[in-house]
């Protein structure tokens, strides 16, 4: 039911791509993150929860509207240096068909 949420939301916030939707919906209210949350700013957080989940599903129920979620998210991370960087803590080598074939015989 929200399948590209967190991704729409990154695009919408221009970063976060590591952050889970709840901390998102915090820095897109109004005021952006506060913590701890107050009375007052709790309710303004649920309130934009609310309008960010109606605009999500506005553009989700669009022809195409989720591909082209993830299309603006991929276009979005394309953008960001963490992109294009490679990946030191898993080096490619460690994906070679011998170690995924281990892996998947493991996880069946």
């Amino acid at each position: 039911m929200l399948t590209g949420f967190q991704e729409w939301l990154v695009v919408r916030l221009g970063k976060g791509h590591d952050l889970t939707w709840p901390i998102l919906v915090r820095h897109l209210t109004p005021g952006g993150w506060t913590y701890p949350l107050s009375a007052q700013t709790d309710v303004v957080a649920v309130t934009t929860l609310y309008q960010l989940i109606g605009e999500f599903f506005t553009a989700r129920e669009q022809p195409d509207g989720l591909a082209q979620i993830f299309r603006n998210y991929q276009s979005w991370a394309t953008t960001q240096d963490w992109y294009h960087r490679p990946n030191r803590w898993f080096p490619i080598s460690r994906f070679s068909s011998a170690w995924w074939t281990g892996v998947r015989r493991f996880s069946l």
